[in-house]
């Protein structure tokens, strides 16, 4: 009999949620580093205006 090592639905679905949580981290960074971005350069433009 050949003996496979499966997981089980528990540990398929906690290997699923890990994997999703380290791609929403991954995004909130990129999302965080967009928006700090966006709001420097709405600061320096509209300080940049004035001069």
């Amino acid at each position: 009999m050949i003996d496979r090592n499966y997981e089980t639905y528990e540990e398929h679905i906690a290997s699923e949620k890990k994997e999703r949580e380290q791609l929403n981290s991954i995004g909130k960074g990129i999302f965080a580093i967009l928006l700090g971005l966006f709001i420097i350069w709405l600061i320096f433009g509209f300080l940049g205006s004035f001069f």
